[in-house]
């Protein structure tokens, strides 16, 4: 069924107005969560670098792009250019595209990890787990939920159909 609704989402939802969709989808480089780094502890810091920092090495290469980084959830503005083509990128997508990569970029808070997806520079698996890092993290520090993991689980579930679409498209 996800792999339906994906469908129907690119003909009923975006296809109408591509453009606006994309620019949507593009304004999450705006605040991705691969900017926003833990001030402690150290070894979240650590889980967190080496999760997210290889993806924003790939995109500084990849776009040419640069990026603020922060501790903390205080919104940093990213360098104009680094927006224009983040969003440049995104607009060049077709429907089909978009509509698979918009839950990757929504569920996972990450543009970056989803255009790292949708290039094949990472697996899917390992683009949620780093995109889920605090997750898994809050789930160690506290102890399991049964609410917080099926909710997890169910992200995770949606997260790796948009990926498994975007594989169909070929």
């Amino acid at each position: 069924m996800p792999l339906t609704g994906l469908a129907n989402a690119a003909l009923d939802r975006v296809a109408p107005d591509p453009a606006a969709f994309a620019a949507g989808l593009a304004r999450y480089g705006e605040s991705d969560l691969l900017a926003y780094r833990a001030d402690a502890p150290q070894a979240l810091m650590d889980r967190q670098a080496a999760a997210w920092d290889p993806l924003l090495h790939w995109a500084r290469r990849r776009f040419d792009v640069n990026f603020a980084i922060t501790s903390g959830i205080t919104f940093v503005p990213q360098p104009e250019h680094t927006i224009a083509r983040l969003g440049h990128a995104v607009a060049a997508l077709d429907s089909f595209r978009l509509a698979a990569i918009s839950p990757l970029v929504t569920i996972g808070g990450s543009l970056i990890a989803g255009l790292a997806v949708l290039e094949d520079e990472i697996t899917p698996e390992r683009a949620w787990d780093a995109v889920s890092v605090d997750d898994a993290w809050q789930l160690e520090k506290w102890g399991s939920d049964s609410e917080a993991e099926a909710a997890l689980a169910n992200r995770r579930a949606e997260f790796l159909a948009a990926a498994r679409f975007l594989t169909l498209l070929g």
